[in-house]
């Protein structure tokens, strides 16, 4: 090395192969998590929640407790056509849906064939998706807490 390179480069860059290595896996690791985590929170890109929510009158198809978010399948008559459509509802992951009471069909919650009426966001791209807002039960039971989140419905 030039005495030139020595005074242009100070002593705490001088780094192993190896140690440069780890760094630079660390801060793509570090960019490429955060890039998901942000684009898995972009609700309002699929879902337009500054519209009125609609409401959806059917029947219950399946639920599914899955991650990172629980599903609700609603079959609806939609209004314009006549014509029977399935609906799928997202809702918040089933851990907080639980910790936050949702009613399971072992415990007296809803079960395939239930009569169901929810509101939700419907999707940007005009499918028959939305992001549920509130469900209430056949017995009259609504159920509105941690179905997404409180901080994403007061958008």
């Amino acid at each position: 090395m030039s005495a030139l390179e020595g005074a242009l480069r100070p002593d705490w860059l001088e780094v192993s192969m190896t140690g440069g290595f780890l760094v630079g896996l660390l801060l793509c690791g570090l960019l490429a998590g955060g890039v998901t985590v942000a684009a898995h929170h972009a609700v309002q890109a699929q879902f337009d929640v500054n519209a009125p929510a609609v409401t959806l009158v059917g029947t219950l198809k399946k639920t599914e407790w899955i991650n990172p978010h629980a599903k609700l399948h609603i079959t609806v008559t939609n209004e314009k056509t006549g014509q029977m459509e399935d609906w799928e509802l997202q809702m918040a992951a089933a851990a907080q849906l639980r910790r936050n009471g949702f009613p399971l069909s072992v415990r007296g919650g809803i079960k395939p064939g239930d009569p169901i009426t929810a509101t939700a966001f419907a999707a940007r791209d005009g499918s028959t998706t939305g992001l549920l807002r509130s469900i209430k039960f056949p017995d009259g039971r609504t159920f509105t807490r941690g179905v997404y989140g409180e901080a994403d419905l007061e958008k």
